[in-house]
């Protein structure tokens, strides 16, 4: 079978091609969803056939992408401050939001693409290693293009605002400036409502053409103490690393442990759990001096 990662989520691409069409977290989540269900081998529930059936599209694939793809937004703020500056632009994703339409779209198509690549490898053997070093290169290329064009900045606005707890849920409907041919001028970008803590004269909405910001950069002035909690690396990835070590030694001795695909997908799952913990841990560590400073005045 292809690879859950990276062969089937080469479906994002179409994120790249038309934004506002599609929930890239979303395409992602659904198209590796059905293998998720690998996790559950051994224990005697029939998760796997129905996770791979048309059933499987309603009762496992559409519920389970819908809460990663919360998860995953809901984390992101944390978990992109504590990545490498050239990845710090996914920030963005946690202070983005979808019509709740659009995301279960996503979902099942993301599913439905999975299906179809596996299909697929049934009538052609000799395609697996193929699809291997096609997904390799496509997850390469997806990354480069979309970090080199910093498209999450044309498509959802600065992530310096993306900090938890910054601003207010982003509204839809701001259009992009036409210099971006490439993106549809109907993109919705997350934009804050216009605010008192401006500068005078300012505006909430990035001047036209400026959407690639040099570092350190940020087009709307927040007020003091908003930005969130400060990146812990220490703390962060010791979390990361002990949360996966324990979840990995479980996988282990786990029913179905002796099947590879089974154990693959509990470590890959062990992984996002240990970062899920490590940015929950960081952003509560750092709501606690506000609350110990009690209601000002």
């Amino acid at each position: 079978m292809p690879l859950t990662v990276p062969t089937h989520p080469a479906i994002v691409w179409l994120k790249v091609w038309r934004p506002r069409w599609f929930d890239g977290v979303a395409l992602a989540v659904g198209s590796t969803a059905p293998d998720l269900a690998y996790a559950l081998d051994g224990s005697g529930l029939p998760v796997w056939k129905m996770s791979h059936g048309l059933r499987g599209f309603v009762f496992w694939c559409l519920p389970v992408t819908l809460v990663l793809t919360w998860l995953i937004r809901r984390a992101a703020p944390v978990v992109a401050s504590h990545l490498p500056s050239v990845l710090r632009d996914y920030a963005v994703l946690g202070r983005t939001s979808h019509p709740l339409r659009v995301t279960c779209w996503s979902a099942l198509l993301g599913a439905v693409s999975h299906l179809l690549l596996d299909f697929l490898e049934l009538q052609l053997p000799l395609a697996e290693p193929v699809m291997h070093v096609l997904g390799f290169l496509g997850l390469f290329a997806l990354v480069a293009h979309v970090g080199r064009h910093r498209l999450l900045l044309r498509w959802h606005g600065d992530p310096e605002l993306a900090a938890p707890g910054s601003l207010p849920a982003p509204r839809r409907g701001v259009r992009l400036p036409a210099r971006h041919p490439n993106v549809s001028g109907q993109l919705l970008a997350a934009a804050p409502e216009p605010s008192a803590d401006l500068p005078a004269g300012s505006s909430a909405h990035p001047p036209a053409g400026s959407w690639a910001h040099p570092p350190g950069s940020s087009w709307a002035h927040l007020p003091a103490g908003s930005s969130g909690p400060r990146p812990r690396p220490v703390r962060f990835w010791s979390i990361v690393a002990a949360v996966t070590l324990s979840w990995a030694a479980l996988a282990f001795v786990l029913p179905g442990a002796e099947l590879i695909h089974a154990t693959a997908v509990r470590l890959f799952l062990g992984v996002a759990a240990g970062v899920l913990t490590a940015a929950v841990v960081v952003e509560l560590s750092g709501r606690k001096p506000d609350a110990a400073a009690g209601p000002a005045g």
